[in-house]
C-alpha cells in the first residue's frame, strides 16, 4: 500500500506483493464478491491486480472534499491519487490486458446533475 502522509506512522507497513496475495484470496474465498482498488495505489499494481482479481477500479479520481462539486471543502486530498491516468487510458489498458472494462468514458455522466458545475 502507498505511503501514507508523512505525520502517520503505518505500524505494519505492507508490500505490493502481500497486497496481491490477500487480494487473491479474497477471491478464491468469495468468489462474487466486488473487490475495488482505488487510485491511491500505483499504475503497475493497478493493472496487476485488475488482471488477476479486481472487479472494480476508480480513474481520475478527486480526493478533496467537495472536488466534484467545484466547491473545496476546506483541506486537501484525503489521500494521494497515485494513478492519474484518465478514464480512456485505464479503460485501453484493461483492454490490452485482455479484459472487458464497463462503465462511463464521460466523467460528467457519473456526476449528480443538481451539483455539477
Amino acid at each position: 500500500i502507498h505511503e501514507s502522509p508523512p505525520e502517520f506512522r503505518v505500524p505494519h507497513p505492507v508490500e505490493d506483493d502481500t497486497l496481491v496475495s490477500a487480494y487473491a484470496a479474497l477471491r478464491h474465498a468469495l468468489p462474487l464478491a466486488d473487490l475495488v482498488l482505488s487510485t491511491r495505489e500505483a499504475p503497475a499494481l493497478r493493472d496487476r491486480l485488475a488482471a488477476l482479481c479486481i472487479t472494480q477500479l476508480s480513474a481520475e479520481s478527486a480526493t478533496a472534499p467537495g472536488a466534484y462539486s467545484g466547491i473545496q471543502r476546506g483541506g486537501g486530498e484525503q489521500f494521494p491519487v497515485h494513478d492519474r491516468r484518465s478514464i480512456r487510458a485505464v479503460r485501453e489498458r484493461l483492454i490490452g490486458l485482455g479484459l472487458s472494462p464497463f462503465g462511463s468514458l464521460d466523467p460528467e455522466s457519473e456526476r449528480d446533475p443538481a451539483t455539477a458545475p
